[in-house]
Order: structure tokens, then sequence, then C-alpha cells
């Protein structure tokens, strides 16, 4: 049975490891990328969501109205790239932060 995963490391400003394995869903290579993308595309909704909270947050406590940033439309306006497809369609994705964080993204498809 194949399984697809994601695996999320974070680093924080002091290079403190956190990381995550999940597993997303269980069924043939083309099922599983098919969930990979739908999956991709929830978390960079919320993703998206969560910078422009961060933004509004920021801009209140700004005076000047010239300094609010436009909201966020697209995931790429968050400083976060995707690396070259990798082998069978799996995907990479990686993001540093203004503050000195950053995390990276993988999928892998594990036979169990």
């Amino acid at each position: 049975m194949l399984t697809l995963f994601r695996s999320v490391c974070n680093h924080d400003w002091k290079g403190k490891p956190s990381n995550s394995l999940n597993a997303i869903g269980t069924g043939t290579r083309e099922e599983l990328l098919v969930l990979q993308d739908a999956d991709i595309e929830r978390w960079q909704a919320e993703d998206i969501a969560n910078e422009n909270e961060a933004r509004e947050i920021d801009n209140e406590s700004e005076d000047d109205i010239s300094l609010h940033a436009a909201p966020i439309t697209k995931w790429e306006e968050t400083g976060a790239v995707e690396m070259d497809e990798r082998r069978d369609g799996l995907r990479d994705f990686f993001r540093r932060t203004e503050d000195g964080d950053y995390w990276s993204i993988a999928y892998h498809i594990l036979e169990l």
C-alpha cells in the first residue's frame, strides 16, 4: 500500500528545529499526487490568510495610513518558493521569514 506523507521542518532564528511528519492518505501513485495538490492548495490558502491577518495587526499599530500593506492574493507573495519538481511529481517548498525563521515542506510517497 502506498502512503503520502508531508514532512515539515521549521527552524527559528536561533537555529532550533521542530519537525513534523503527517500521513495525508493512501492509494495509487496517481491518487496520491491528486491528494498532494489538494493538500498544497489548502495549506497555501491558510498561509495567505495568516499572512494577511498578521499584516492587518501590524497595520493597526501604524499611524501612517500609507504604510498599510496591500493584502496578499498569491502564495508566492509570502516570499516562499517552490523548489524544482522532484522525482515522480512530488513537490518541495521553502520560505525564509523576515525575522530569520525558515521552514521547508516536502512530500514523500512510501510503500508500507
